[in-house]
Formats: C-alpha cells, sequence, structure tokens
C-alpha cells in the first residue's frame, strides 16, 4: 500500500512541479477510457506437445491532461493468461496491475498522434490452486499511435514496449526473478474520452 501511494504522490508532484507554467485551463481536462488486448501463440517443441498461451487484458484507464502534450494518469489492468502444453495440465494465471504512468504525445498528422507512455506499477496475481502467490514490480515505457476521432474521441494503438520486472515468487520456497524486456506488444486497443 505505501508503494502505490509514493507512485501517486511521485506522478502528482512530478507534473505540477514540470508543467505549472502551462495554461491553466489546459490543466482542467480529464480523460477516462478503456483498454483490451489479446493474443494467442502456438509454440512446437521438437518430440513434446505443442506449447499454447492465450493471453486477455483489460484495462480501465483515468488520466489528467496538464497540457496539451503531456497527460498522467493510473490505470488499473486485469490480466488472464491461459498457458496449456498438455490435455491434463492447465497453467492459468489471473492478475491485477495497478500502473502510475505519464504520457507525452507528439504530432503526426492532422488527426493522427504518436505517444511515449512510461510507468511505474505493481502487479499482484491472484492465488491459484496450489497456493502460490506471485508480486511483480513493473517498469515499462509502452510506444503507440492516437488517432482522434474529434476532440473528445480518440482511439489508440500500442505496438511496442520496453521494461523491467521483479517477480516474487512465493510457495514452499522463496525465488526472485528479474527480466528486461523489449520489443512488439501483444495487440492492445484502446478507446479513450476527453472532457
Amino acid at each position: 500500500m505505501k508503494t502505490k501511494l509514493v507512485m501517486i504522490a511521485f506522478a502528482i508532484i512530478y507534473g505540477t512541479l514540470v508543467f505549472s507554467q502551462e495554461d491553466s485551463a489546459a490543466r482542467k481536462n480529464f480523460l477516462i477510457g478503456i483498454n483490451m488486448g489479446f493474443s494467442s501463440n502456438k509454440v512446437k517443441i521438437e518430440n513434446l506437445k505443442d506449447e499454447k498461451t492465450t493471453s486477455f487484458n483489460i484495462t480501465p484507464v483515468f488520466g489528467i491532461i496538464v497540457s496539451k502534450r503531456f497527460t498522467c494518469g493510473i490505470s488499473l489492468d486485469y490480466s488472464f493468461v491461459d498457458n496449456t502444453d498438455d490435455e491434463d495440465y492447465n497453467d492459468d494465471k489471473k492478475s491485477w496491475t495497478v500502473l502510475i504512468f505519464a504520457r507525452f504525445d507528439g504530432h503526426l498528422a492532422e488527426k493522427f498522434k504518436w505517444y511515449i507512455e512510461p510507468g511505474i506499477g505493481r502487479k499482484e496475481f491472484l492465488k491459484d490452486s496450489e497456493g502460490y502467490i506471485d508480486n511483480e514490480l513493473l517498469v515499462k515505457t509502452d510506444f503507440g499511435i492516437l488517432y482522434a476521432f474529434s476532440n473528445r474521441l480518440g482511439l489508440e494503438l500500442k505496438v511496442a514496449g520496453i521494461g523491467y520486472d521483479h517477480v516474487t515468487f512465493k510457495s514452499f520456497y522463496d525465488l526472485d526473478a528479474q527480466t528486461i524486456f523489449f520489443g512488439a506488444i501483444k495487440p492492445n486497443v484502446g478507446l479513450h474520452y476527453y472532457f
């Protein structure tokens, strides 16, 4: 809980200090939206059965528009991953991720923008049947494209990401794992409303 409060306080202080010179009218605007992602892949392993992974996520997003090019906010991601490599064995994982983010927009064309979205968050895995608990600290930056239907409604597509996560597994033994990831991410589409 302390980690989440520190992340929220950091985002608010950062946005206030860096963009305090901006027009005050711009800071009265908000965005609310929802992102969804789905992916499915199959890996062929020699002399073994194919391994299939299916994942789905849904993410409500709330943000404060600090200026025309900068938004800070919070997202809450629910993710479900089904990893099946045997007909008799299913490794399903469900998780919640709270993420504090900052978004920087750039102009591409009349209705198109690019964006960079760094964020820091914490993922909590829900308990599975064997009682394992995984906790994950996540630092990442997503890259994407925005399309504005109007000045109030926009569609976004995340196309790539880079990040770092630190996972703690708690079961019969404690284990720490750290990962750096880079490259294309699963398709993730969002619809945002600005008010």
